[in-house]
């Protein structure tokens, strides 16, 4: 199977809350079918059988649904919306009474909706306060408090079943905090098998195997709390049926960017919760249970994932894959899954944000769909204020890009079995998925440019990458950044960015200029030499070990280079619904450190990179160790300051951005992980010209670097 590119939306799609325009005849029957199947009960002999709806909603980095509600700014993410069309009940006390579902709440009692606030914000109850450097810079930048959030959910999930039956949750806040501090939920953890006998297991080993046995104990206790409603063997009725018989329970998960990477945790960790119930209920043949009762993982829908678990890919000794977020494990979209869909950015190419593509080894899983939509980062999962860079004119955001993958993901999402009800919704929610019809109108006209409509992610990636970067080049010869309609509609303190941003590209593209001159005059060795410092953004980034381990150095700059040189003769003025996208909708998130670090992820992200190369130079004993890493005086001014106050330098000081010297910058490419923390889709199948080239350019830099 291979990824699509987005599809062309109907002006039908406008109002998702509109259900019976926005969905066809047809769809409305599946609809129907699946509400009469599983929410209404018409069997009359049976008339006090129910289902439990359970619906998981794992916000982005930096964002919080309470924070955008008293910012009044229209800035939630699309997992915050999205949870607020799911209907039933909300954890108390994590927000606001006003978010609490409002419509016909009788009717769904036996619906659950479980909001889980993005890292580098406040989650007090798990005591985390979204500030200062442990809290803020290293939960947004290493998503520190990640685990803890994955394991909360899961405990949600416990007391859900118990908040049905007696009203009450069995595992608190506090609980789940002592728990998540004593173990780790690593692959190993994740693999381990909680009914082994203890042997003489290494220390290692031990902590593994905490958060699972707490998992057992946990169900233990909702077993014996709930005994008198629980089926017995062979389906046998409880002896209390007050107040239903649960037959099934209907899950579903969302997440975007580090909430999509917790959602793929959780899931795999959910299942293994299930399994451990099925055996503890001895229903070990009935697939996933939770207290006995069976289970269907309807969906898992993701925005973007970025994992950047740890240090992310900006430096060259980590891959961003630590802890509970390892690529060939954790991430893996389990099996039991019904439909996975993930919608992930064409157009973002930020070194510290690489996607984790949900393929694996060059294919998809079965259950999973993986599509391309124009737009950054945040244009696919939310998270932008109304108007932020100039992009968009609508007071409430109708005309911003992230609200046509909000509508794929709504629509989707509900024709595979997830009760959403938009609209039931608040009016205020409803009006968060419109969509103006001239947004549509501009899509489905960039879409027309497209020539690839299907094939691996990577691939499809790169058409979009290329038609940016004919964009941008078409708009320097103009004038630059200060000729776009966007640009000046700006307020002035993100034009000061945006022209700041512009200036690095200018020099990015000057040192682009000079490598593809000496190449193309013959001057190989000058080349390489020239590009050598960018040769150490991957793990091995010791150049003189290219002949022992040349899988481990990562020369995609020059590939990006390349590429770039090869096509740069074709380029020209680019389609004018190409120009009308990039200006109009397309955020430039290179440039997009905004005022209040909204969008800090990238500057925490170069914070730790800086301080962690400081550290390799410092605390290094041998040259050997350090070559190829280094730091100007301004960028250890940055690192020393980052690490002495945990705080994040004035914007005049900073600039706040990937810097095309640390191997970020707009002629790059994003990296896409493929199901491995060193597997690179990007990367799988190298043009055989292109691999030659690249390894000339590394040994003509080794000899060059001998020599000198």
């Amino acid at each position: 199977m291979s990824s699509t590119l987005a599809s062309p939306l109907q002006q039908r799609h406008a109002n998702p809350s509109a259900k019976n325009d926005f969905f066809l005849p047809s769809e409305i029957s599946d609809l129907d079918s699946f509400e009469e199947s599983r929410e209404i009960n018409s069997a009359p002999l049976s008339p006090c059988d129910t289902n439990l709806f359970f619906g998981f909603f794992f916000d982005g980095t930096g964002n919080n649904y309470e924070d955008s509600l008293n910012q009044n700014d229209h800035s939630h993410s699309n997992v915050a919306r999205l949870y607020s069309a799911y209907p039933g009940l909300s954890v108390p006390g994590i927000l606001p009474p006003q978010t609490d579902w409002q419509t016909n709440l009788a009717d769904y009692d036996n619906f659950f909706r479980i909001y889980i606030p993005g890292v580098g914000t406040r989650f007090t109850q798990l005591g985390d306060t979204g500030e200062g450097f442990w809290d803020e810079t290293l939960g947004g930048g290493t998503a520190r408090w990640g685990q803890v959030r994955i394991l909360w959910a899961l405990a949600q999930a416990i007391n859900a079943v118990s908040r049905y039956f007696l009203k009450q949750s069995l595992i608190d806040h506090e609980m789940v905090r002592r728990a998540s501090s004593s173990g780790e939920m690593n692959a190993q953890a994740l693999n381990s098998d909680p009914f082994a006998r203890p042997t003489r297991a290494t220390a290692v080993d031990q902590v593994n195997q905490r958060i699972p046995r707490t998992l057992v104990q946990w169900l233990r206790t909702l077993h014996t709390a709930i005994a008198p409603h629980m089926t017995g063997p062979e389906g046998a009725q409880p002896q209390n049926k007050d107040p239903s018989i649960v037959k099934r329970i209907y899950l579903s998960a969302f997440g975007f960017s580090r909430g999509a990477t917790e959602a793929r945790a959780f899931a795999n960790w959910l299942v293994k919760l299930c399994e451990i119930d099925a055996e503890l209920t001895g229903r070990d043949s009935a697939g996933l249970t939770l207290a006995g009762f069976p289970v269907t993982f309807d969906y898992l829908g993701l925005f973007d994932t970025v994992a950047s678990v740890g240090i992310a890919n900006l430096i060259p000794i980590a891959d961003g894959h630590a802890a509970w977020g390892d690529a060939e494990t954790s991430l893996a979209i389990p099996a039991n899954v019904s439909r996975c869909l993930h919608l992930v950015s064409a157009h973002e190419n930020r070194r510290s944000f690489p996607l984790d593509s949900i393929y694996n080894d060059r294919s998809k899983p079965g259950n999973g769909e993986e599509i391309v939509f124009p737009g950054v980062h945040s244009d696919i999962g939310g998270g932008y204020r109304p108007g932020s860079q100039g992009k968009g004119t609508d007071n409430i955001g109708r005309d911003m890009l992230s609200k046509i993958p909000l509508a794929v993901m709504y629509k989707d999402a509900r024709l595979s079995g997830v009760p959403f009800k938009l609209e039931l919704a608040l009016p205020d929610d409803q009006d968060a998925f419109k969509i103006s019809t001239r947004t549509i109108t501009d899509f489905n006209a960039y879409l027309d440019t497209c020539h690839l409509k299907s094939g691996d992610t990577g691939t499809l990636m790169r058409e979009h990458w290329r038609k940016g970067i004919e964009w941008r080049l078409n708009n320097h010869r103009q004038g630059g950044v200060f000729t776009l309609k966007s640009y000046q509609r700006a307020p002035q303190y993100q034009q000061n960015n945006l022209a700041s941003s512009y200036n690095q590209f200018r020099e990015e593209l000057e040192r682009f200029e000079t490598w593809q001159s000496l190449k193309r005059a013959g001057f190989f060795g000058r080349a390489a030499l020239f590009i050598k410092d960018y040769l150490v953004m991957g793990p091995g980034w010791i150049v003189n070990q290219i002949e022992k381990a040349p899988s481990l150095l990562d020369p995609s700059v020059v590939d990006d280079w390349e590429r770039i040189e090869e096509f740069s003769d074709e380029l020209g003025t680019p389609p004018a619904a190409v120009e009308t996208m990039m200006d109009e909708y397309v955020h430039d998130s290179i440039a997009g450190f905004l005022i209040k670090w909204l969008t800090r992820d990238e500057v925490i992200t170069y914070l730790d990179s800086l301080v962690a190369r400081k550290n390799i130079i410092d605390n290094s004993r041998f040259w050997e160790s350090r070559r190829g890493i280094y730091l100007s005086d301004e960028e250890r001014s940055y690192a020393e300051y980052y690490e002495r106050t945990g705080r994040i330098p004035e914007m005049s000081e900073l600039g706040g951005r990937e810097n095309y010297i640390l191997g970020g910058g707009y002629l790059r490419f994003r990296r896409v992980y493929a199901g491995a923390d060193d597997q690179i889709l990007a990367l799988l199948a190298p043009d055989s010209h292109r691999e030659d080239s690249r390894l000339a350019l590394i040994r003509s830099t080794e000899n060059e670097l001998k020599a000198s």
